[in-house]
């Protein structure tokens, strides 16, 4: 019988968190040196990741891809646009695609093709969709989107629950998290790791719990 796969890379959540502790701070721009346009504006200005950007641009010819990072900015429409065109890029290579609860493409692996062909494929859509060079940056920007320290942020969640002491350094944190007592918060420590500071959903549901 086959199986669903989901095609999420950094967007699972797991994914995201490991992304997200290794992010660094952007230094200030001079006042120097102004922007000369409009989208060096929202680059100095507003965006904590435009480095990223400016990396991902350069390194694409897509132009859709290109279009949407050009104001330092991934919509949510522009970001299910690129899902979308995943979806039909791997109908077109007869996957049955199935969407899971946030959206994200899933295929039904198949029988007459091997596991390197699927990969190869899958690989394919996702780079001419755009999928993979937005997607990352879309859902780095929406879990931490003034880019604020990652691990402080999961230790004042941890604390703001009552699972840890106010006070508790980020060290004495992952020596906690490294011990067996997590295992009887597991869900507060998965909401804290995942969405520290409420932007994906995540701790506000627990909180309703």
């Amino acid at each position: 019988m086959s199986n669903t796969f989901m095609l999420g890379r950094v967007t699972s959540l797991c994914a995201l968190a490991a992304m997200l502790l290794t992010a660094c701070s952007m230094s200030s721009p001079s006042n120097d040196s102004p922007p000369a346009n409009s989208a060096e504006t929202a680059r100095s200005d507003t965006s904590p990741y435009a480095d990223e950007f400016d990396e991902a641009m350069k390194s694409t010819d897509n132009s859709f891809i290109r279009s949407a990072l050009s104001d330092y900015a991934i919509t949510d429409a522009e970001y299910a646009e690129a899902v979308e065109n995943e979806a039909r890029c791997l109908q077109d290579h007869g996957f049955e695609v199935q969407k899971d609860p946030n959206g994200r493409n899933g295929i039904r692996s198949r029988s007459d093709i091997s596991n390197d062909e699927q990969m190869k494929l899958t690989q394919e859509c996702s780079e001419q969709s755009g999928l993979a060079e937005i997607e990352p940056l879309y859902w780095e920007v929406k879990a931490n989107p003034h880019r604020v320290d990652w691990r402080a942020a999961e230790r004042d969640c941890l604390v703001e629950f009552g699972v840890l002491e106010k006070g508790t350094t980020v060290e004495e944190m992952d020596r906690w998290l490294n011990s067996g007592e997590i295992e009887q918060v597991k869900d507060i420590a998965y909401v804290c790791s995942q969405d520290p500071l409420g932007y994906l959903g995540l701790k506000e549901k627990h909180h309703k719990k």
